[in-house]
């Protein structure tokens, strides 16, 4: 399953799915986008301020989604769910490069590429 621990927890999947496989290859984080013509529209201020609130309200974003996923992984564990490492992470990165790789040719465009940031995680 490819959902967060949060996602698993609450859809309660641990009542079929007791085992988890921790992988490392579902995030949740916070991110804003604006799109061009509105960002475009702006003067340098009002783009700082923006740009500004955007990343105070990333950083809550992520700070919240560490907690809820905290307390996610507790409630599943109190249910019986059990939490294991992949015994050999570095070989499922290999094998999801491909994945990587076709995502980021079809419109997936990032300032670094994807791979490394998947693997600074």
């Amino acid at each position: 399953m490819d959902l967060t621990k949060s996602a698993y927890a609450g859809f309660n999947l641990y009542e079929v799915v007791p085992d988890v496989i921790e992988t490392g290859h579902i995030w949740a984080s916070g991110a804003l986008v604006f799109a061009k013509p509105f960002w475009s529209g702006l003067t340098v201020e009002e783009r700082e301020a923006f740009r500004d609130a955007a990343i105070e309200g990333a950083r809550y974003f992520n700070e919240l989604i560490v907690a809820d996923e905290a307390a996610s992984v507790e409630l599943a564990k109190t249910a019986g769910a059990r939490f294991n490492a992949a015994d050999d992470r570095d070989q499922w990165i290999a094998g999801a490069r491909n994945v990587w790789a076709a995502y980021a040719d079809k419109g997936m465009r990032r300032s670094r590429p994807i791979d490394f940031s998947i693997a600074a995680i």
